[in-house]
């Protein structure tokens, strides 16, 4: 596995396969403005994605603080959308460190190096943070080309 972050002590032939100028992206979903929890059990179909919907002024506001922090914003489609940015980016705005996984996918490393795919939001403004449910990377699917 591919270690890029707060990591002195990497292998040099893993670290050129998480390259501080990979592109990789993220899914930022954002909190309901109706305050309805979201959690890995919430089914939000379009017959409720109303009740989980962000306000226009919280897409703009986050769209406009991740563009400032460098990266690049994706449509906002249901309740999420995409950042893209360079590794770097993302280890330096959200103070992580990140690991490429043996499926291609790419991990956030907790303080006890435990691999998951939401990144922290502590590291973030708070102006910011506040409109966050999570920000996420998506594992790679279990099926189709394993090289991305």
């Amino acid at each position: 596995m591919s270690f890029i972050g707060y990591t002195p002590d990497i292998e040099e032939d893993l670290q050129m396969k998480l390259s501080e100028d990979k592109i990789i992206s993220a899914q930022v979903i954002l909190r309901p403005t109706s305050g309805r929890n979201i959690t890995p059990e919430t089914l939000i179909t379009a017959e409720n994605i109303s009740q989980y919907a962000p306000s226009q002024e919280s897409v703009n506001e986050t769209s406009r603080m991740f563009s400032s922090l460098g990266f690049e914003i994706g449509t906002m489609v249901g309740i999420s959308f995409s950042i893209t940015a360079q590794v770097r980016t993302f280890v330096d705005v959200l103070k992580v460190r990140l690991r490429l996984t043996d499926r291609g996918g790419i991990e956030c490393l907790g303080d006890d190096d435990t691999g998951r795919l939401e990144l922290p939001i502590t590291n973030l403004p708070r102006k910011l943070a506040l409109h966050l449910h999570a920000v996420t990377f998506t594992a790679p699917p279990d099926f189709g080309p394993t090289d991305f």
